[in-house]
């Protein structure tokens, strides 16, 4: 098969014809190398094609006998567009762990452009960021060798003025591009194993166009498993970015935002330096109010932030939804943009107005046995802008809601009305946080002391943290008779909140980047110095000052007032009354609760504080007084445990604790090597006391007894494990010895049992 193709700069040689495709022949399908075909005239008739609707959004689509057309005009070549997947109807498995795979889920985006070049046409992909153009040879050797890869080479087969056609089938079956190989380990699909998909329609829109089609695909390969094959339709839709790109901002460690990776020139301008950009939407003023914004006004921004209500979004939540966005439109206000984001009801009668339109941001809410909720960005990968976002609610996070309802208000009853609408406006309030960039600040929790969060009055004025951003729960250290409203005791925005928006949203419109930057890290510096605006992340677990599900600066007090919540939820259920919750939701409330709550605790020991008061990144280690009442806890509440808990959940919460607690000694000692003042040896003898009592010479209960064998056990195996520290091991042998000896002296039968046990086990050691 021949072909032939024209540029600008005349008709090539057949020779030169002869090599290029010699030279591109492991690129080019042969399909793409069809003859020059003509245009269709308007009003043709083309047979054999799918659907083509709209108006030509990206030059001129049309189906020939050898494939499908495209007239790229000048005006597209060059320019940066986005490529984005959509479900449309899935043949996922819908489970409680499943997070993606539902009809809306969208992947990308791809950042492509078509380049001319020499007789071709070069698709290209974005794989870095673009650096701005500060007028160093660093930035613009950096941006033409490393932001742009070629992806495909196709043939010219008309050249007209304005304008070149190409073959389009190689990109429209390429399942990278418009189907859903990127996302296959997503949604657990194996290949594509459509030799043709099954496009339905080409949809060309303003700017843009959509491609639907249908796609089977097989399922992973796990050995044991038969491989099946699913069909999923799915919408791709191309694009094309503003010309007029937003300036990246870089990321700063001491403010929560997500980032993508990123460089920056160094400030000799003969180097590069890796760094992060963080997302955020392009929020600007307009031309004619950048005065009046630099004033300090007000300004309605040039491009609002706006997300749509899915077709199928229950009526009953719509007020509810509009109120979460009303929370964050006021906070930008901090940033100077007023009615900054809004929530639309779709158009029906709009063809644009579609799931799989990527210029559309969608609040979905979706059955599914899913408890939880998501706030999902997809970026321009090249400066961090936010394109759109997908906002997922998953109908049984309301399940979620009332655990949490039943186990830190300890009230057993189906929550009201207004209190599931105040819990819904919480929890998606936090998700539209997420889409503004923002990440989880998991200090916000530490504000107030005990007796603060449980001040009727502080709570109503103030939020119970200074970020809604952070796991923070409902306030479990306000007691019944503290007087404080139910609606108070949800979290709210908070301080932090404000800081974080006007660090990432606030414009310098006549200011250069270096001047940008400076102010920006003199607001960083300034919030990580106060405690009401201070970022951490939960990356160190050994901080208590980081934890989730946390509230106030002394958890442990905290905690303990949460335990007379489980109190109440499990008294409660010994006595069931007409229309409380199901028992057995109430009893996986108060377990989860309560594991959650010994997670906490476990947290203080062999735990570290970072310290604040020194521009060095340098931890204090959690005392010894504060990690003896963690151990306390323990022995309230599990070990011997009270009479309204025995019933429901004391062979569960005795399960590997005495595992759990040696398994940080390696955390006691290390702590003890760097200053701290709870040595191994301190910490073994308070886990003897705790598990095995204090009297040796009283007869155990059966509980003291199990608790006893367990530990026993679990230090017998810690002492022999050969992949434990050689010191540690050391050292609960010597702590079994001197138990021994200890117990020899007793006048107990049982322990004197226990003694000869562990002398067995030091004589089959030592003939081993």
């Amino acid at each position: 098969m021949s072909w032939t193709c024209s540029s600008r700069s005349g008709m090539k040689s057949d020779m030169t014809n002869r090599i290029l495709q010699l030279l591109l022949g492991t690129l080019l399908p042969l399909q793409m190398m069809a003859a020059t075909t003509s245009a269709p005239s308007s009003g043709e008739s083309v047979t054999g094609g799918i659907a083509i609707t709209g108006t030509e959004g990206l030059g001129r689509l049309y189906h020939s006998e050898t494939g499908y057309r495209w007239e790229l005009p000048d005006s597209v070549l060059g320019r940066a567009m986005s490529l984005f997947v959509t479900l449309l109807n899935t043949a996922g498995k819908m489970d409680k762990d499943t997070k993606y795979g539902y009809e809306g889920d969208r992947f990308g985006p791809m950042i492509l452009r078509f380049v001319e070049d020499n007789g071709m046409v070069r698709l290209e992909q974005a794989v870095g960021m673009e650096l701005p153009d500060d007028g160093t040879s660093v930035a613009r050797l950096y941006n033409e060798a490393r932001t742009w890869n070629t992806r495909n080479w196709l043939p010219i087969l008309r050249n007209d003025a304005g304008s070149v056609t190409i073959n389009v089938d190689p990109l429209l079956t390429d399942d990278q591009l418009f189907g859903l190989q990127s996302a296959s380990f997503m949604l657990k699909l194996g290949m594509c194993i459509d030799r043709d998909p099954g496009f339905s329609e080409i949809r060309q829109i303003p700017g843009g166009m959509i491609v639907r089609s249908t796609r089977t695909y097989t399922s992973l390969p796990f050995p044991g498993r038969t491989i099946d094959t699913t069909r999923w339709q799915i919408g791709a839709s191309l694009s094309l970015l503003p010309l007029e790109k937003m300036t990246a901002r870089y990321f700063d460690r001491r403010v929560g935002y997500f980032k993508i990776p990123g460089r920056s020139v160094a400030a000799n301008g003969c180097e590069l330096i890796v760094s992060g950009i963080v997302k955020r939407w392009h929020l600007e003023p307009a031309p004619e109010d950048k005065d009046r914004y630099i004033r300090g006004e007000k300004v309605v921004p040039r491009q609002k932030i706006i997300l749509y209500f899915d077709q199928d979004f229950p009526e009953r939540w719509k007020e509810t939804t509009r109120r979460a966005a009303a929370n964050w439109a006021q906070i930008l206000e901090a940033a100077g943009f007023r009615d900054a984001i809004e929530v639309r009801e779709a158009d029906a009668d709009d063809p644009t107005c579609t799931p799989d339109n990527g210029r559309l941001s969608w609040i979905k809410f979706t059955p599914s046995p899913n408890e939880n909720a998501y706030g999902h960005t997809q970026t321009d990968l090249r400066n961090g802008e936010v394109l759109c976002v997908l906002i997922r609610i998953f109908g049984s996070s309301f399940n979620l809601m009332q655990r949490w309802h039943i186990a830190q208000m300890g009230d057993v009853y189906p929550m009201s009305p207004e209190m599931e609408e105040k819990m819904f406006e919480w929890v998606l309030t936090h998700e539209i946080g997420h889409v503004l960039g923002l990440e989880h600040n998991f200090y916000g929790s530490t504000l107030f002391g005990t007796e603060q969060l449980r001040d009727a009055e502080l709570m109503h004025r103030e939020a119970s943290g200074t970020s809604i951003m952070d796991y923070l729960r409902l306030n479990h250290a306000a007691q019944p008779e503290d007087g404080i409203a139910a609606e108070d005791l949800i979290p709210r925005l908070g301080s932090y909140d404000r800081a974080a928006i006007e660090w990432g949203y606030r414009c310098w419109p006549d200011c250069d980047e270096r001047t940008v930057a400076d102010s920006l890290s003199r607001r960083g510096t300034a919030m990580y110095a106060d405690r009401r605006y201070r970022y951490m992340p939960q990356h160190n677990i050994r901080d208590p000052q980081v934890m989730a599900e946390d509230i106030g600066r002394r958890p442990l007090e905290t905690i303990e007032l949460g335990m007379r919540h489980l109190q109440r939820a499990l008294e409660s259920m010994a006595t069931p009354r007409p229309g409380m919750c199901d028992t057995t939701l109430i009893l996986q409330a108060v377990r989860a609760q309560f594991k959650n709550y010994a997670g906490q605790v476990s947290q203080h020991i062999g735990g570290r504080r970072r310290v604040f008061d020194r521009p060095a990144e340098i931890y204090r280690p959690v005392d010894a007084d504060e990690q003896r009442k963690a151990l306390t806890f323990f022995a309230r509440y599990v070990v011997m445990p009270p009479a309204w808990i025995k019933p429901a959940l004391e062979a569960e919460l005795r399960e590997g604790l005495a595992e759990s607690l040696l398994d940080r000694l390696a955390l006691v000692e290390e702590m003890a090597l760097t200053g701290g003042d709870y040595t191994v040896e301190a910490y073994l003898a308070d886990l003897e006391r705790l598990f095995l009592g204090e009297a040796f010479d009283a007869v155990p209960t059966k509980e003291r007894r199990v608790m006893a064998e367990s530990y026993l056990t679990a230090l017998d195996c810690f002492s022999g494990d050969p992949a434990r520290s050689i010191t540690l091991r050391v050292k609960c042998r010597q702590r079994m010895e001197q138990l021994r000896h200890h117990l020899a002296m007793s006048n107990n039968p049982y322990w004197n049992g226990v003694c000869e046990r562990i002398a067995s086990r030091d004589e089959n050691t030592e003939a081993a």
